[in-house]
């Protein structure tokens, strides 16, 4: 697996909003050949980390790319969570 036209996003500068730049137009390849159909993201989060995701579109028209929400542990995850 190779990815190509991946640079480093720039760390966000706000406090307030912990999300600095999303690169999108990295490449993926595979034995040679380009993948087609899966878009890669990378995100920077506060001033010294980075999120990725990969989302398959499942159709050619297939545009969306979500924005990374911060979520409350507390509230959103721990209350839902069954042990």
């Amino acid at each position: 697996m190779q990815f190509r036209n991946v640079t480093c996003p720039s760390p966000a500068t706000q406090a307030l909003d912990p999300f600095g730049d999303t690169i999108r137009d990295i490449e993926i390849w595979r034995d040679g050949k380009k993948v087609i159909g899966v878009d890669l993201i990378l995100q920077a989060f506060e001033s010294n980390y980075m999120i990725a995701t990969a989302i398959e579109r499942k159709r050619p028209d297939f545009t969306l790319t979500p924005r990374f929400v911060l979520l409350d542990p507390e509230k959103d995850i721990y209350a839902a969570a069954k042990v």
